[in-house]
């Protein structure tokens, strides 16, 4: 009977390893090895949230990259349109239509610097994107409202990226030729 008891366990447990698929069901049954799936298990984890930081830092960076682009575009319609109000051909009225080009084009340039990303939070804002990077002023100039800091993520072990611009950096403090 106790022979029986014995064989019954053993199969118990042989078939608790199958379910499991490992010869580690629990630590007791092998305690390096059970400490070295849990650091394996840990490390996967690390791993997972590093992809998981990079995909983030990766759409960050395109959405910024997106609305340079798209703002350079902008500012290239700007300058065809100050080169042909230059024209001594035009008329007031010419003038008139260049001017509101410009203007809708300068109001469109703004909406880009206070794009927003997926989430609802302005790209160029610095670390508080929860409201506008640029704002108008009283005297209808835009000045830059969030702060100067960036966000960073940590993609690796060694390697942390900044993954924003703040549009002062990028807007104002823009050296020239």
């Amino acid at each position: 009977m106790q022979s029986m008891a014995k064989a019954n366990e053993r199969l118990l447990k042989v078939n608790e390893r199958i379910s499991e698929q490992s010869d580690i069901v629990r630590p007791s049954d092998d305690p390096n090895g059970a400490g070295q799936i849990m650091r394996l298990a840990a490390d996967t984890k690390l791993l997972k949230q590093y992809e998981d930081n990079m995909t983030l830092a990766t759409n960050s960076l395109e959405y910024e990259s997106v609305a340079l682009e798209s703002l350079n575009d902008v500012l290239d319609e700007i300058n065809v349109l100050m080169i042909q109000a230059e024209n001594g051909a035009n008329s007031q009225d010419d003038l008139d239509s260049i001017a509101g080009e410009i203007e809708s084009l300068v109001s469109a340039a703004a909406d880009l610097m206070n794009s927003k990303d997926s989430n609802g939070q302005y790209v160029f804002a610095g670390t508080d994107s929860s409201s506008p990077a640029f704002e108008k002023d009283a005297t209808g100039a835009y000045v830059y409202s969030g702060n100067e800091a960036q966000k960073h993520m940590q993609i690796s072990e060694t390697i942390v990226v900044a993954t924003n611009d703040s549009g002062k950096q990028v807007f104002e403090d823009v050296w020239t030729r």
